[in-house]
């Protein structure tokens, strides 16, 4: 079992795409607080949770929820290294 933040053992494919489905959460809910994109940048890489995302990905979601679509699920966009 990983120790507390250590994300080595549990960088699976499986776990990546859950991140990825979290950080997505984290974007729209900076977004509902209407921090700007470089905040939201700043705070989700500060989770520690094993990936990081993009200002370009934050960027994407924001004129996505700009739009009004908010459907997280099923857009494949980059998180960290991932892309």
């Amino acid at each position: 079992m990983p120790r507390h933040n250590d994300f080595t053992e549990a960088a699976t494919p499986q776990y990546t795409h859950a991140i990825q489905s979290h950080i997505r959460v984290f974007i729209l809910a900076c977004f509902g607080m209407q921090k700007p994109p470089k905040e939201a940048l700043e705070y989700i890489n500060s989770l520690d949770i094993g990936l990081t995302t993009t200002y370009d990905t934050i960027r994407q979601w924001y004129i996505r929820f700009e739009k009004g679509d908010f459907d997280l699920a099923g857009h494949h966009h980059s998180v960290g290294d991932t892309s």
